[in-house]
């Protein structure tokens, strides 16, 4: 018996109802137009999350005002407001003394010394809101006059020459002390003893490592005309962070993240179209990289759209990490303990 054949239309029909449905995401707002480049830049091995973040609100902003496309420089605002500022080497030298007291037995020093001063560890840490206020107060060079790439191996450099200054002081000490009398070595403490952060938080010599880094006399000179240029088109720009909670994780994060949540849907879709920074504890979350729940992994990155899936919002970023941009889930917010974005004067108040 000869079977009668099934329409095509038919046919097909079976074969689509077979298919298993893919979730379509219904994208309800996407800023990534605003930015003069793909997200795809990389902060690499040195904790300078925040600044990446900073720069791309302000580069975003400034196309917003203008319709200006401009690649603003992450290491020139580095360099300004962590290397250069205050504290700086003190925070090396307070992360050995940490690393020391971790060690049963006090640790090998010069080996915990370069572990510190690897870029990355220890001193480079900050705030999208102060690197924000920062840039408007200063202004910021461009990339073309001050790269990332190019810089990043001088930077390098300085970190682990650091490495070597520290343990040839520590050593320099002790030898002093096998030699000297008990209380020639408490006056000399207390006298003359001067620690590696406090010899280099001496301005002179910080100002002779900010010209090493940021590629010598000739080109400081270039940067500073560039920060007044950027400082003057920022006139009028403002800073809004807005802080909740201390970023743990909880039993009820969807419910305990409302007000963030809210917060970015208010600047990046209902009342506003302009991307935000989030400050946020990774910890534990496998799609960051971070599987140790325990371990403190604190994050700044760019929201820079919304998507809504099978009735669940998703939040598209714009990561530092050479590309790998993790969403971020409505039952992650709890894990938000700061919103920050710029408004340029066109934003409205």
């Amino acid at each position: 018996m000869i079977r009668p054949r099934l329409a095509v239309s038919t046919l097909a029909a079976l074969i689509l109802a077979a298919i298993p449905a893919v979730a379509s995401a219904e994208v309800l707002t996407d800023v990534s137009a605003q930015f003069p480049d793909a997200a795809e830049r990389s902060q690499c091995n040195v904790g300078s999350c925040h600044i990446f973040g900073s720069i791309g609100l302000l580069e975003a902003a400034v196309f917003r005002q203008s319709g200006q496309k401009t690649r603003l420089s992450e290491m020139d605002l580095f360099v300004q407001n962590v290397v250069d500022k205050p504290g700086y080497y003190q925070s090396l030298q307070d992360a050995v003394a940490d690393e020391m007291k971790k060690s049963p037995s006090g640790g090998d020093l010069e080996a915990i010394i370069k572990k510190v001063v690897d870029p990355g560890f220890g001193g480079e840490g900050g705030f999208p809101e102060t690197d924000l206020k920062f840039v408007v107060d200063n202004g910021v060079a461009t990339d073309a006059t001050v790269s990332y790439a190019t810089l990043l191996a001088n930077y390098t450099r300085f970190r682990h020459n650091e490495a070597g200054a520290i343990t040839d002081d520590d050593k320099a000490d002790k030898d002093y002390h096998k030699k000297a009398s008990a209380l020639e070595g408490f006056l000399y403490d207390l006298l003359y003893r001067k620690s590696p952060a406090e010899w280099r938080e001496d301005p002179s010599n910080r100002r002779t490592v900010v010209k090493m880094l940021l590629g010598g006399p000739d080109n400081i000179a270039k940067i500073r005309k560039e920060r007044e240029a950027v400082k003057q088109s920022l006139q009028g720009f403002k800073v809004v962070a807005k802080s909740f909670g201390d970023g743990k994780a909880t039993s009820s994060c969807e419910e305990d993240g409302k007000d963030a949540r809210k917060e970015v849907f208010d600047r990046l879709y209902t009342k506003k179209a302009m991307p935000v920074v989030l400050a946020m504890n990774l910890s534990g979350l496998a799609a960051w990289g971070q599987t140790d729940s325990s371990r403190d992994a604190r994050h700044a990155f760019i929201v820079q759209g919304i998507e809504k899936t099978d009735g669940k919002y998703v939040f598209k970023t714009r990561n530092s990490w050479g590309g790998t941009n993790p969403d971020v889930r409505a039952d992650e917010f709890c894990r938000v303990f700061q919103v920050i974005s710029v408004e340029a004067p066109k934003d409205g108040r």
